[in-house]
């Protein structure tokens, strides 16, 4: 038996357009970045609420969805191609804040320790919060709506 060859890495350049028939996973992608680029370090929540507020087709999206996990799940595709780096504030394990590749430099003044670092002590959990994951999430979506209904954002 033969084994499967593994698919080689390209060098890829990835350009943002901003054309109005690219499909809407594209539209909310290069969103992500322009965001990221005026506003580094920001929240999920306030990531993906300036991208509702600031492109009209990525809020007639959610209007038509009343759902945010499309948008999010487009953030999270970006973490993985490491296209989007994420943080997290010392002694706060809860909240994930973004942040592009290229302000790497502007935020090394505020790192405590880099990705490729290891913990040789005990990590001590200082989340204490009692509720699930899915009722935050809950939260975090009806927040959405009555901003969004209200037209407060």
């Amino acid at each position: 038996m033969s084994k499967p060859k593994k698919k080689k890495e390209e060098d890829v350049y990835y350009i943002t357009v901003g054309h109005d028939m690219v499909p809407i996973r594209v539209r909310i992608a290069n969103k992500i970045i322009e965001v990221l680029r005026e506003y580094p370090l920001l929240g999920e929540k306030d990531l993906v609420l300036r991208l509702i507020t600031e492109d009209p087709k990525i809020k007639e999206y959610y209007k038509k969805t009343q759902s945010i996990a499309y948008i999010r799940s487009v953030i999270w595709e970006l973490v993985r191609k490491k296209m989007v780096l994420k943080a997290k504030v010392l002694g706060d394990n809860k909240h994930v804040y973004f942040f592009l590749p290229e302000q790497i430099n502007d935020l090394k003044g505020k790192m405590v320790m880099s990705p490729k670092e290891t913990i040789t002590s005990t990590t001590v959990n200082t989340s204490y919060s009692t509720k699930s994951n899915e009722e935050e999430e809950e939260e975090e979506d009806e927040w959405f709506e009555e901003c969004l209904k209200n037209d407060e954002c």
